[in-house]
């Protein structure tokens, strides 16, 4: 079998899983989201609260700030979070896909919200800590299912001759 053949049936095979990689993409993805979600947040609840220091909103001002901030930044930097590390090495995946799959997890997140009151009802900071993760990791962990789900080798560079 000639190599040129053999690289190509390679190259149609998915990679195998990489559960750390799996773990690296969930983790960037959140962290690539939290760095940029927060100072947005803070830039608009500070503004919010120099132009209206009492509020309308009160303990959920938070909450109204982040329906804002996760589908316009949240989403996207979460997406390129877990593309950056998904692509290192010998792999790719769609972007799109990756894109879709974390807006699909706030989503989710959004659809779980009315239940955010019993796990607030938790004993203790039980609740805050469990709906914290599930807002933190949802969107990273879909957008790494939504880049698994397309993932396949880069495809060689041909050689220099």
């Amino acid at each position: 079998m000639s190599e040129s053949i053999k690289n190509k049936k390679q190259y149609s095979q998915k990679p195998p899983i990489n559960r750390l990689r799996i773990i690296g993409e969930i983790l960037a993805g959140a962290l690539a989201g939290l760095v940029t979600a927060l100072p947005v947040g803070y830039v608009i609840y500070t503004a919010d609260i120099s132009k209206n220091p009492g509020g309308h909103y009160g303990a959920f001002k938070p909450l109204f700030i982040f329906l804002f901030v996760a589908p316009v930044v949240y989403v996207p930097a979460t997406a390129i979070g877990v593309y950056f590390v998904g692509s290192r090495g010998n792999q790719m995946s769609s972007f799109q896909s990756t894109l879709v799959w974390s807006f699909l997890g706030v989503l989710f997140v959004y659809g779980v919200g009315p239940f955010a009151l019993v796990l607030l009802a938790l004993p203790g900071r039980m609740g805050e800590i469990i709906l914290s993760a599930l807002v933190l990791f949802t969107p990273p962990i879909c957008a790494t299912y939504g880049f698994n789900l397309n993932r396949r080798y880069k495809e060689p560079k041909p050689p220099i001759h």
